[in-house]
């Protein structure tokens, strides 16, 4: 079993199809039944190890990102005017942690392709994912601010407005400024709270 999967190991990860994997660990199971020291936790070990390495890749040279990520831009009819603070935190929180995840793979899928096109779309996926979202909350906003009488909470609600923007245009393909998003967190925490 450890001679099967150091071969597995030390072949190109594209070249592994998952029927010849699945092939391999039956064949190895077939032998190994009447084996006095059969593990079967061994034997699943080997099994996941070998249909992780037959996932790699459907094809020579494709990113495993590529067949994976799609530009999912945030649609507004998911998210309708609302007039509650603690929905419009909620949204707001949604769409920076939406965005942050998209933008983790979007990145990981760039690194892989070497395709100057395909760059460009990931890296105008990535605005278009960021703006979708400010517009969205945009409305929102506007709609709690019009129904807030109190000075305080207006002005907690500007501070949270205008944190969450700084937050939200930091996340990028090259990350996002942790600093801003604890910014926007402790912002909205106090605006909760009030």
């Amino acid at each position: 079993m450890r001679l099967f999967l150091r071969h597995m190991l030390s072949m190109k990860c594209h070249f592994i199809s998952r029927r010849y994997a699945l092939s391999r660990c039956l064949a190895i199971i077939e032998q190994q039944k009447n084996n006095e020291v059969y593990r079967m936790k061994k034997i699943l070990t080997l099994c996941l190890s070998s249909l992780l390495l037959a996932g790699c890749a459907s094809s020579e040279g494709q990113s495993p990102f590529k067949s994976y990520f799609s530009c999912d831009i945030p649609a507004a009819s998911h998210y309708p005017i609302i007039e509650s603070t603690s929905d419009l935190l909620v949204n707001m929180r949604k769409l920076g942690v939406d965005a942050e995840r998209k933008n983790v793979v979007a990145a990981q899928w760039a690194q892989q392709t070497t395709d100057a096109s395909e760059k460009a779309k990931i890296e105008s996926c990535s605005s278009e994912i960021r703006q979708a979202s400010i517009d969205i909350v945009q409305p929102q906003v506007s709609r709690v601010q019009s129904v807030t009488t109190g000075s305080a909470q207006l002005a907690a609600l500007n501070d949270v407005h205008v944190k969450w923007l700084a937050y939200m245009n930091s996340i990028t393909l090259k990350g996002t400024d942790a600093s801003l998003a604890k910014a926007f967190n402790n912002a909205a925490n106090n605006l909760d709270k009030m």
